[in-house]
């Protein structure tokens, strides 16, 4: 109940710290009451984080009714660029069928958007989901394109250079070695884990 009182309080960081609360100990249950906080503290740009802890909460606590409100969310002008990478991360997590999850990855890339893509495969590093291999070729293909401020950014090359590791090496293997070609020192020693078959130190979700 203490829970529920605080998303039902008309106070910003008290509702944060009630969805932080609910992503890190995974309390099941508040959907709705998320939802409703989401919808009232998105009316207000300053409340950023705040939305941001909500959005998180609700994909890893599977409420799968506020999908279509997040793909919703997903197209529209936010200056918190970092919402993009919130939202894509809990869209894919809520997507219940594999394709559909591809297939949000896809729509992602093609919106240039390298917040949005960089969600979407911190998520698939969050589940260390496993393509087939021709939606890994098509994945590193899509996401080859998004390097521009890697060194301010976590960038979608990042995410799935920690994940590849798992993923088929014969595959994974050229996208790795140009990886160990960046001038990013933190996409190096990831690439070098993953090309080893390694899970690197680095927990980046």
């Amino acid at each position: 109940m203490e829970i529920i009182s605080e998303l039902e309080s008309s106070s910003s960081p008290r509702i944060r710290k009630a969805a932080e609360k609910i992503s890190k100990q995974n309390i099941l249950g508040n959907g709705k009451y998320l939802e409703n906080a989401l919808k009232e503290q998105i009316k207000n740009p300053k409340a950023w984080q705040t939305q941001s802890a909500i959005i998180r909460a609700l994909g890893k606590t599977c409420c799968h009714e506020i999908l279509p409100y997040l793909k919703e969310l997903s197209m529209l002008e936010f200056s918190a660029t970092k919402l993009y990478c919130d939202l894509g991360f809990s869209i894919f997590l809520l997507e219940k069928e594999e394709s559909k999850k591809l297939a949000f990855l896809y729509s992602a890339i093609e919106t240039s958007n390298p917040m949005l893509v960089s969600g979407v495969c911190s998520a698939i590093l969050y589940t260390e989901f496993v393509p087939n291999n021709e939606d890994i070729e098509k994945i590193i293909k899509g996401i080859s394109q998004f390097r521009e401020n890697e060194a301010q950014i976590i960038s979608p090359r990042t995410y799935i250079a920690l994940v590849a590791y798992c993923w088929p090496e014969s595959i994974v293997k050229p996208f790795l070695e140009s990886c160990k070609d960046s001038s990013i020192a933190l996409l190096v020693e990831i690439a070098e884990s993953s090309l080893e078959r390694k899970k690197s130190s680095y927990v980046l979700v």
